[in-house]
């Protein structure tokens, strides 16, 4: 530290008191207005200030006081925890002459007690306050949330240099100031999850985004949540106006606001697509240019000087010589090697089909062994891919493109006995009751509908209950831990989408307490990609569809999904569930329902469809 002259040390006695401000005491002491206190004669002057007892102030924060509730603050939150209040609301109430901000001290102390003594009255939108995000440290946890919320199925140990590299961006990605302050914004841990859900989404695939770009699309993120939050509020406006069609002035405000809401919701859709659009076409631009310089021989010799892609390109080379080789030495033997070139193969469509019908017509019209061959084979290397447990339902196969059930029971007697030959036991193995399409009577069953049930099917004979989970289950005698959680199609995309890590706590609890749920969707496969191909926001099936078989296989004896078609079959599905409850565990109830609306559990094309239609009118 540098010594103080007399003159310097008179300056600071009379003028401390009116310029408390080291740093700025400090710049006219020395003259100098780039330096602060940490100076060496700013350290001089706070020696000297502190020797002689002089206040002076530093632009370091002071630390905020802990705040411990009293006894009677604590009484307090006991008696106004379930008065639908928030916890800031509770803050205002507690600490009237403080100004109590959102994300406060004062809110998290209030959120926290309530949380830790109270945890049924926590409010979803504050299920998260107190809590602070933490980004993926390990490439593993990195790996994960690319599977959990891309629909990707990487392997940590078989990752390719390009998947690598977006790991460790995106691990990069999630620990960025702006994101960890705007994720730690939201109070709710379902707005959390979903917004960390449509970044990684966004972003894990673009190791190459600049700061820029990341902040952009933590923009376009946000707006995914206030979409969300606009819808919510206009259906809460909505059935307000429905509630209030006697009230003419209410209504006309409602409308009003409505409008408002209904712009504003447009309004942050199109902010959304000029983001996406915006984002998509520079970096198109960024990475067409670096293709160009990628093509050079330059850059081939660098990519060819590291051992582990060297290493790949020369197994690469190995295989392509095999494959060449292999092909010569059958042109070689073929006399007529033309038709080979001009046509088809015999066994073509054996090992390869253009079309989903094209398959079903070969296994049916086939030999006999060669069917029995591949339709294994298939069975086999699905199993083994995904490394399953347990052999696909009917859902499954039908999704996966693979052969169906009845072509397995008709080439190996049962598909019980395929799955067995693959090493496995099928996940849905029970056969169905044979009056369960048939029964009859159903005014006697009590149904119990969860109080949380926003708009439930008009069964005859009901009560409400607040249910752990699932949306129905029966009572009295009827009642066998069997349980029905209904999905409009709407609510099955974003449940198998951002709400996914909630559902799967919601089948966690089902599984611990013993219980079997039937997740029955209002709506068919075929319509639910129909309409999506149509949307003017179409949804990322193939992730929704992969979430869902993984639940299945995740809680096989917990959970099956069954696609009714409509509201109204699913309102006959649900008390035919019920009435047959325990019987039915484990029954591939998809498989059923399609062979008696088809015939056969197979997808059919759409001539086929149509000449049903027409059968079923004239038999009417």
């Amino acid at each position: 530290m540098s010594e103080l002259t007399d003159e310097q040390k008179k300056l600071i006695a009379e003028n401390y008191k009116s310029i408390p401000d080291l740093t700025r005491l400090t710049q006219i002491v020395s003259g100098d207005d780039t330096i602060d206190g940490r100076s060496k004669i700013g350290r001089s002057i706070r020696k000297f200030m502190v020797d002689q007892g002089l206040n002076y102030q530093t632009s370091k924060h002071s630390k905020v006081e802990e705040i411990i509730l009293t006894d009677e603050e604590k009484e307090f939150l006991n008696s106004h925890a379930g008065q639908d209040m928030s916890s800031i609301q509770l803050a205002e109430l507690l600490w009237p002459n403080k100004e109590i901000k959102k994300l406060s001290k004062e809110q998290r102390v209030v959120a926290d007690y309530i949380k830790n003594h109270h945890p049924d009255f926590v409010k979803s939108e504050e299920s998260a306050v107190g809590t602070r995000y933490s980004p993926p440290k390990a490439l593993s946890r990195s790996i994960k949330k690319i599977n959990d919320f891309a629909g990707k199925d990487l392997d940590e140990n078989k990752l390719q240099m390009q998947d690598r590299k977006a790991a460790e961006s995106l691990m990069n990605f999630l620990s960025s100031p702006r994101f960890l302050q705007v994720i730690n914004n939201y109070g709710s841990q379902e707005d959390r999850e979903l917004f960390e859900a449509e970044f990684v989404r966004c972003v894990w695939d673009k190791p190459d985004l600049t700061s820029d770009e990341i902040n952009l699309y933590i923009n376009v993120c946000m707006d995914y949540i206030n979409l969300k939050h606009i819808e919510q509020q206009k259906a809460k406006l909505n059935m307000m106006f429905d509630d209030a069609q006697d009230q003419q002035e209410f209504t006309i405000r409602l409308t009003e606001i409505l409008k408002t809401k209904s712009e504003e919701y447009n309004q942050c859709a199109s902010r959304m697509d000029k983001l996406i659009t915006k984002l998509n076409g520079d970096r198109a631009k960024r990475v067409a240019s670096r293709n160009q310089q990628n093509a050079s021989i330059l850059n081939i010799v660098q990519l060819f000087q590291e051992e582990q892609e060297r290493g790949i390109m020369v197994k690469m080379a190995e295989m392509q010589k095999k494959v060449v080789r292999k092909e010569a030495d059958e042109l070689e033997s073929m006399g007529e090697w033309k038709s080979r070139v001009l046509g088809v193969k015999k066994d073509y469509f054996a090992k390869d089909f253009s079309t989903y019908s094209q398959l079903l017509k070969w296994c049916h019209h086939s030999d006999v062994n060669e069917v029995k061959k591949y339709t294994l084979k298939k069975l086999k290397e699905r199993i083994e891919e995904k490394e399953l447990k347990l052999g696909p339902t009917h859902l499954e196969l039908l999704l996966s493109d693979l052969p169906t059930i009845d072509i397995y029971k008709k080439f190996f007697t049962s598909y019980s006995h395929a799955c067995s030959q693959a090493g496995v036991r099928p996940m849905l193995y029970r056969n169905l009751d044979e009056s369960f399409f048939t029964q009859e009577g159903f005014d006697n069953l009590e149904i119990v509908i969860d109080t949380r049930e926003n708009n439930p099917l008009p069964f005859k004979n009901t009560k409400k209950f607040a249910l752990d989970f699932a949306d129905y289950t029966a009572s009295g005698t009827k009642y066998d831990y069997t349980f029905v959680e209904r999905k409009s199609e709407s609510d099955f995309k974003s449940t198998m989408s951002y709400n996914f890590p909630r559902f799967r706590k919601e089948m966690a609890r089902a599984k611990a307490m013993d219980s079997y749920v039937f997740v029955v969707v209002d709506s068919s496969i075929q319509k639910i990609k129909k309409q999506n191909h149509f949307s003017p926001h179409p949804a990322n099936l193939k992730f929704i569809f992969h979430n869902m078989k993984a639940l299945c296989h995740e809680f096989p004896e917990t959970c099956q999904f069954v696609f009714s078609g409509n509201r109204t079959s699913s309102m006959d599905l649900i008390q035919r569930i019920l009435y047959f409850g325990r019987k039915i565990w484990y029954c591939d109830l998809q498989y059923h329902i399609d062979a008696r609306n088809y015939g056969l559990a197979r997808r059919q094309s759409k001539k086929k469809t149509q000449q049903n239609s027409r059968y079923k009118q004239r038999a009417s």
